[in-house]
């Protein structure tokens, strides 16, 4: 994402245009503590996977609200969803797990986007 400090990463798609997500302002909530990790994939702009390493302490049902309530606020509407709970988060090529996957984003960012894939008329960032 070269138009926001030369990264494509931690970036979803909402339905006003792409938004940066602070990582520091989900993972310093007191409700965060009790995950050890968490990997959210975007696989269209309003279904959301959520894979998440708990630790002993995370209550699924309080927990997973915590998530839907953090992405009604991301995106001003809401978002279904899905949670996978693992006991790890494989890496990826550079060896670090990413912590935000967007389909959507990518698309959106590539030539290949039309106006269609988010329900509203956007100009792609310039790069």
């Amino acid at each position: 994402l070269d138009a926001i400090g030369g990264r494509r990463r931690n970036l979803l798609l909402t339905r006003e245009g792409p938004r940066s997500i602070a990582l520091h302002d989900i993972t310093e909530r007191t409700e965060f503590t009790r995950v050890k990790f968490f990997r959210i994939i975007q696989r269209s702009l309003l279904e959301i996977d959520v894979e998440v390493v708990p630790e002993a302490t995370y209550e699924r049902l309080r927990d997973e609200a915590t998530f839907r309530d953090l992405f009604t606020k991301i995106f001003n509407e809401e978002v279904s969803l899905t949670f996978r709970y693992l006991d790890s988060i494989p890496a990826g090529p550079n060896g670090k797990a990413p912590i935000v996957e967007s389909l959507p984003a990518e698309r959106y960012l590539s030539d290949s986007w039309k106006p269609e894939d988010s329900g509203r008329i956007h100009t792609p960032i310039q790069r």
